[in-house]
């Protein structure tokens, strides 16, 4: 759920600068609002990836007034196929900070739960990835999905602390609805080395 909630942004933004795609060759542009941020309780971070916490924070406060303040747009890639299934696919290397979650974080918000800290636990960069095989997928088919959907993300990070220490930082998800809509999780995983 974490990871739905997190590229939800991003699918809207597709949505929107996309609009319906017909059959044929990929459609491929730049997004302007794709990012990433997403806590990872189990190290007690939160992660940034293509926007940088101050910025974020910043836009949050101003109401999110215009296009989120990203470091560059990201490529991504919509495909149409045969049965109507829309495939979404993304492959970026961008800005990446790792902010110490707070003791008592409620878990709201990325700025909320990162206030007690004044800077990045470690910032570097990272290559992040993902799809969805059938982004569009229609509730109201009888039949269900056209197929099987399949979706997710990974990214790897190399970051450095404030001590200057390098660290790597890895992640991925990927969920699947099966023809009746069921989800079940395949693969949730943070890594810090």
């Amino acid at each position: 759920m974490r990871k739905l909630v997190a590229v939800a942004g991003a699918f809207a933004l597709v949505l929107t600068a996309a609009g319906a795609a017909s059959a044929g060759p990929p459609e491929r542009f730049d997004d302007p609002g794709f990012n990433n941020i997403f806590p990872d309780v189990e190290n007690q971070l939160v992660v940034f990836w293509n926007i940088t916490r101050d910025d974020y924070c910043a836009w949050e406060a101003g109401g999110f007034v215009g296009d989120p303040p990203l470091d560059a747009p990201v490529p991504v890639q919509l495909v149409t196929t045969p049965t109507g299934a829309l495939v979404f696919r993304w492959n970026a290397v961008r800005h990446f900070e790792l902010w110490t979650m707070n003791e008592d974080a409620p878990l709201t918000g990325p700025c909320e739960d990162t206030d007690d800290s004044t800077e990045p636990w470690a910032v570097g960069s990272a290559r992040y990835m993902g799809n969805d095989n059938d982004l569009f997928h229609d509730e109201s088919v009888e039949a269900g999905l056209y197929r099987t959907n399949s979706f997710g993300d990974r990214g790897l990070a190399r970051v450095v602390d404030g001590d200057g220490q390098a660290w790597a930082y890895n992640w991925a998800f990927r969920g699947v609805f099966d023809k009746n809509l069921d989800f079940k999780p395949v693969v949730d995983f943070h890594r810090l080395h």
